[in-house]
């Protein structure tokens, strides 16, 4: 499920918690290492298997097995859904913790966000040294080639 935020969540689950018991949950609400352990704690206290979530793509990305969702918890919900997981886009188990998918979430967002800067701060290093910026954007084309896989 994906909800607005862990109120949300909480609001939403505590009205059907008797009929989750043996059940799985997959939870893709943006949030915490925290909230992901409170809802995991929640969880096992219903008997429910609990599977936190990050979606790493906008909205037009869902459904790209190019598209990374990352995912802690339980291997148990991961194995048993994941043809339905793949379908969201592909997925990234990193660890039985439940609050790794949120961890890995804010500092790969924190990353996104400092890497502008970081390429502009990098080419003007090079450029200073008397490189043309064109030749150092072409090694940084050929890098994310590698890395990305394209």
């Amino acid at each position: 499920m994906c909800v607005l935020d862990h109120d949300a969540l909480h609001a939403t689950l505590d009205a059907v918690a008797d009929s989750l018991a043996g059940k799985s949950l997959v939870n893709l609400t943006s949030g915490s290492p925290g909230h992901a352990q409170e809802a995991a704690a929640w969880a096992r206290s219903h008997s429910v298997d609990y599977l936190d979530g990050a979606i790493m793509t906008t909205p037009p990305g869902v459904g790209s097995p190019e598209m990374m969702f990352l995912y802690s918890g339980s291997r148990t919900v991961l194995y048993a859904h994941r043809p339905a997981l793949e379908a969201l886009g592909g997925p990234l188990h990193l660890g039985t913790e439940p609050g790794l998918a949120s961890l890995y979430d804010a500092a790969l967002l924190g990353l996104d966000n400092a890497l502008p800067e970081l390429l502009k701060a990098t080419m003007e290093r090079t450029r200073d040294a008397g490189h043309g910026s064109s030749s150092y954007a072409s090694v940084i084309e050929v890098l994310r080639k590698g890395v990305g896989g394209a």
